[in-house]
């Protein structure tokens, strides 16, 4: 039925086969407008009856909010939603390990539709229920506070914040999955530009707390060339160890990959990243009709540096500093940083264009063995020159540096130093045909220790590229 402040429905579906399967979905929905105060509830309900049993899924959801006439866009509000999912066998009518339910209440108070300034606040409640023993009862009870904003203090620029403090209690014994804590997380993310776009910013802040198991690393063989690694039998056993695979240029012998083994051992951890990005174009801006003027405006950059550091929970005070890459901190369990930063000229001219880029990455794991560092650093120069239309000419040369460290195999520490060279045509046959051949020389070398392992590579490939034609 309808009506200009309540509306309802109720849909009914059905499938029967005989003997062999019953199920029923009913769905009612039902929206009311009372005193300024709007209602929307929503229920539905699945059953299924076969051979093997019974399922019951029941989802009812209410929400209620009322505006605040002394806030502008402001409401307040309430918000419930459950989940019960009841499965039972044919040979018992208690609930099987599967089912559960969980049960959330949620108070909200925001501003949603300010210009420059937007927030909400909210209080949530969340219990879960399990059936271990054939009927439910209550494992966990959850509290989340929880407080977001968006402020817009000038035109093109956004400052988003999101804070968030979850206390959990475990409320049934033997539930060894569940661990009673608190955790929180917090976002600070502004971005924005300025000069009409000519620069471009980012800036995303986070930190949180929570739970992360500890990693190993195993190796897995691969067909030659696909892999990075080669095996060394250091004692001669025959038995492929953790300590006796290394990184090598070598196509021919890099026949293993590392694998990445999540284990039981889970560790309380807080978080903490940050994320940066900075664009530099000038070609909206007016920079005047001098040559040096129209040189400026061919050069752009893009800089991107990004933080991630977790560390072990003790009981010390939290630190936030994104800041600290300090890798002997002994609660360290990983830390990732990466930094690029990119010199375009004459960028996107169907000519030329010249771009010259470096790359710093360095990661440090703490596994069940150890401590693992990697670090690699890269300066890259690239030129394209589009001689005709047909032929397009790309030069690239590179120096790099691969560095690793291993706090309990010495044998895997390693600084690879070298440089490449890149050469590479691309000719236009016709629409429908390009033909491309490049050739690369790579050299390395391990400066780390005696032994000075040292490789030089050449590669020459073509490719043919055919395109069918269509006929209009």
């Amino acid at each position: 039925s309808k009506g200009e402040n309540f509306k309802t429905q109720y849909q009914f579906t059905g499938l029967f086969r005989e003997d062999e399967y019953t199920g029923m979905r009913n769905i009612i929905e039902s929206r009311l407008k009372l005193f300024n105060t709007t209602i929307h509830a929503l229920g539905n309900l699945v059953t299924t009856e076969d051979v093997r049993g019974e399922t019951y899924f029941l989802r009812p959801s209410l929400s209620i909010s009322r505006p605040i006439e002394l806030l502008e866009g402001g409401s307040i509000g309430y918000e419930f939603n459950m989940e019960d999912n009841r499965f039972t066998s044919a040979e018992s009518d208690s609930l099987t390990a599967a089912s559960f339910r969980n049960t959330t209440n949620k108070f909200f108070l925001e501003q949603a539709k300010g210009e420059q300034f937007r927030w909400r606040i909210s209080y949530t409640n969340r219990s879960d229920d399990q059936a271990p023993q054939g009927t439910f009862r209550r494992v966990t009870n959850a509290d989340q506070y929880r407080l977001t904003g968006r402020i817009s203090p000038l035109p093109g620029q956004n400052i988003m914040l999101s804070a968030e403090i979850r206390e959990l209690e475990v409320t049934a014994t033997g539930a060894e999955n569940f661990q009673p804590r608190r955790t929180f997380l917090n976002r600070i993310e502004w971005n924005g530009n300025i000069l009409n776009g000519a620069l471009r910013y980012g800036n995303v802040y986070e930190a949180g707390s929570g739970q992360e198991p500890r990693v190993e690393f195993e190796y897995r063989e691969v067909p030659p060339g696909e892999g990075q690694y080669t095996w060394i039998d250091l004692n001669g056993d025959g038995i492929k160890q953790i300590n006796e695979f290394f990184l090598t240029p070598n196509p021919e012998v890099r026949t293993f990959i590392r694998l990445p083994i999540i284990t039981d051992e889970f560790i309380s951890v807080n978080s903490v990243s940050i994320d940066q990005n900075l664009n530099w174009d000038p070609r909206n801006i007016s920079l005047g009709d001098s040559r040096l003027a129209a040189i400026a405006r061919k050069i752009s950059t893009i800089s991107t540096l990004r933080i991630q550091r977790r560390t072990e929970v003790d009981d010390r005070s939290i630190d936030l500093n994104p800041w600290k890459t300090n890798t002997s901190d002994t609660n360290l369990v990983t830390l990732n940083l990466s930094t690029r930063h990119t010199l375009f000229f004459n960028r996107g001219n169907p000519v030329y264009d010249l771009q010259f880029s470096v790359l710093h990455n360095t990661a440090v794991t703490e596994q069940v063995t150890g401590s693992e560092t990697r670090g690699n650093s890269e300066y890259t120069l690239r030129v394209r020159w589009n001689i005709s239309r047909r032929y397009t000419q790309i030069a690239e040369g590179r120096i790099i540096e691969n560095k690793g460290s291993s706090e309990a195999f010495e044998s895997n520490n390693f600084n690879l130093e070298g440089w490449s060279g890149r050469i590479e045509g691309s000719f236009l046959i016709s629409t429908a045909a390009r033909i491309r051949g490049w050739y690369e020389f790579d050299n390395r070398r391990n400066t780390f220790g005696l032994t000075g392992e040292e490789g030089r590579f050449h590669r020459i490939n073509t490719e043919l590229s055919l395109r069918g034609e269509e006929n209009s």
